[in-house]
């Protein structure tokens, strides 16, 4: 995992990549509240638990580190905060097959499988 954070001026972006995830938090006090991008998810739940572990660990540290009301603290919460409602939404969006689907996942030429088009 990579993690990195920049600081321009009042403007901070904190970017995290890991495997095919790669997030990217900016903030500008001036123009907007933070704004928080998911650039790619496609991520089991459990390598998702874990990055949300580790962000965690990386979130206390930071805080730990550059003070509670640092933007860097608040940055590293940002990113558990994102992670987390991406968990959320896979196990939202990922409706659970039922045996019929299972069976034609594995055996797709079964006579139970065959779709017929009108």
């Amino acid at each position: 995992m990579d993690v990195s954070v920049h600081q321009s001026g009042d403007r901070h972006d904190v970017n995290v990549q890991a495997n095919d995830c790669n997030l990217r938090i900016s903030h500008e006090p001036a123009l907007t509240p933070y704004s928080i991008r998911m650039i790619s998810s496609e991520q089991s739940m459990s390598d998702i638990q874990e990055k949300i572990q580790d962000e965690l660990q990386q979130a206390r540290a930071a805080c730990d580190v550059n003070g509670s009301t640092s933007p860097e603290c608040a940055a590293a919460w940002d990113a558990v905060e994102e992670l987390q409602s991406e968990a959320a939404h896979q196990r939202e969006s990922k409706p659970k097959k039922n045996s019929l689907e299972i069976y034609c996942d594995d055996n797709p030429e079964a006579a139970e499988c065959r779709i017929y088009e009108d």
